[in-house]
């Protein structure tokens, strides 16, 4: 009697465990941002700007948000902008003239990012 509640009991935990798995694996997927809008998002993530490649119109916002647990920096090539980005931290930066728009993580210089403006 005791192996048969311990089986059944054991089952419970297995199906949990299962449902669990798949929940974790079906969450939403990732869109690039659209560079019709007014702001968009960069995150920071695993050690990448992502994304690493972004083309927006004059005007347009990028948002740049830290979702490493470690500290990270946006760093412009031309010296116009250098934000340190805590752990979950944001920085913003509007961008007006057309250009190529070069940036790198000074902590991490393996990280690279452009922003292109048309």
């Amino acid at each position: 009697m005791r192996q048969g509640i311990l089986l059944r009991t054991c089952g419970i935990y297995v199906l949990l465990f299962v449902l669990l798995v798949l929940a974790a694996c079906t969450g939403q997927r990732e869109e690039a941002p659209s560079p019709d809008k007014s702001s968009v998002t960069v995150e920071v993530k695993n050690l990448r700007f992502v994304p690493d490649e972004l083309r927006v119109k004059r005007g347009t916002t990028v948002v740049w948000v830290n979702r490493d647990p470690f500290a990270h920096t946006v760093t412009f090539s031309d010296g116009s902008f250098d934000e340190r980005l805590e752990r979950g931290g944001s920085t913003t930066r509007s961008f007006s003239e057309p250009g190529r728009y070069e940036y790198t993580c000074k902590i991490h210089p393996s990280m690279k990012g452009v922003v292109i403006v048309e």
